[in-house]
């Protein structure tokens, strides 16, 4: 579940704050923000070290002075955003109309 609130509120604040923002910010800032807000900094730090032995973000070489900077492997999160099914997704089934992945048996054949 840490995984999750991290890359979601990391994917948020990406579109809140703008990419030249998000991109300038290191690990240590998100892991304040989320150790203050969502999860403990220990939580934080061990799903920071998750996602990115999940592929999911890629770690840029640590500095002392800003910490460690990283950036969302967005390939790899599409791929696995589309191999979901929707029903795997709590409280999205049914959104908009979307109850499945994969396109109605009649599309394309009006």
């Amino acid at each position: 579940m840490a995984e999750a609130t991290v890359m979601w509120d990391g994917l948020r604040l990406h579109f809140q704050d703008g990419l030249k923002q998000f991109q300038e910010r290191s690990g240590r800032y998100y892991i304040a923000r989320y150790s203050t807000t969502f999860l403990s900094e220990r939580s934080c730090r061990r799903a920071f070290t998750d996602l990115a032995d999940a592929g999911l973000i890629i770690l840029w070489p640590r500095s002392r002075t800003i910490g460690q900077k990283f950036r969302v492997d967005w390939v790899e999160l599409s791929i696995r955003l589309n191999a979901l099914d929707v029903s795997q997704l709590p409280g999205l089934d049914g959104i908009n109309g979307v109850t499945s992945n994969e396109a109605p048996e009649d599309a394309g054949h009006a």
